[in-house]
């Protein structure tokens, strides 16, 4: 009797001891299952995105900027203040004064006066300049009559005004320095042959006697125009950017310009009449 007591306390200790067992793998891989959840994913952590099939596309590459910043740099006033400095500094590049390193100058501060404004502004700005430039230049119609005056000089800035409004569209071109040269040139073709047959304020008349003059005994007034400006534009790059690659455009700018005066003395004049390069008006 007592082995068979004995027996059957050993196989009940054993069978509970199964139990113990079998309860405690349990608990474990519930736990398991609460850890990862029930598809052995991390329950709580962030999953990774499936992969695509195919080709992973390429990221964009970002795209070069355009122009100048649409931001306006200056506040109005002193975009407006801008103009009127340009147009009497070229003023002062003609005769009496002949301060002919100026010319560039205008056509600079012209850009630094429309960078960034509405078309609106910008005709505002553009007659400031305008004003600027030929109630001075044009003064010695005063002793024909001043009301003479008045009006060219009141004509010539409203119609500069006008064409002002092409620049300010130039400038957002990425290659606008050069666009903005030749608007120049396009501007006193236009004014010299509408309303009146004179271009009054050209940009080459400033450099009679100076280096750069020899180029209108090549390519006429419109080049020198265009080398002017040029140089007037690269400035303002240089001043609106004030990095590496403007400068250099402002230096080679201003270097060919200077460079007329490598040219031969004699050349064949283009200019009839008018040519900045000669010291006398040719025959």
């Amino acid at each position: 009797m007592q082995a068979t007591g004995a027996a059957e306390l050993s196989r009940t200790t054993g069978r509970a001891a199964t139990l113990k067992v079998v309860a405690a793998a349990t608990r474990q891989a519930e736990e398991v299952i609460v850890l990862t959840g029930p598809d052995s994913t991390p329950a709580g952590l962030p999953t990774a995105a499936p992969a695509q099939a195919g080709p992973v596309p390429a990221e964009p590459r970002p795209r070069r900027e355009r122009g100048l910043p649409a931001e306006p740099v200056l506040a109005l006033p002193w975009a407006l203040l801008a103009a009127v400095a340009g147009g009497l500094a070229l003023t002062a590049a003609f005769p009496p004064a002949g301060v002919w390193p100026l010319a560039p100058l205008g056509p600079a501060l012209l850009v630094v006066a429309l960078q960034g404004r509405s078309l609106r502004a910008s005709v505002l700005a553009g007659l400031l300049f305008g004003l600027a430039l030929f109630v001075p230049l044009l003064s010695w119609l005063i002793n024909v009559a001043w009301y003479a005056w008045a009006a060219l000089a009141i004509a010539e800035a409203v119609i500069f005004a006008l064409l002002c409004v092409g620049q300010r569209v130039l400038l957002s071109l990425r290659a606008w320095p050069v666009a903005v040269a030749g608007w120049w040139v396009a501007a006193e073709a236009l004014r010299g042959r509408w309303p009146y047959a004179f271009p009054w304020g050209r940009l080459a008349m400033s450099q009679a006697g100076t280096p750069a003059a020899p180029w209108a005994a090549v390519g006429g007034a419109p080049l020198l125009t265009l080398l002017l400006a040029l140089t007037g534009s690269t400035l303002a790059w240089l001043v609106l950017r004030r990095r590496p690659i403007p400068a250099l455009a402002f230096a080679g700018a201003l270097g060919l310009t200077l460079a007329g005066a490598l040219l031969p003395a004699r050349a064949t004049c283009r200019m009839p009449g008018t040519c900045p390069a000669c010291s006398a008006p040719p025959p």
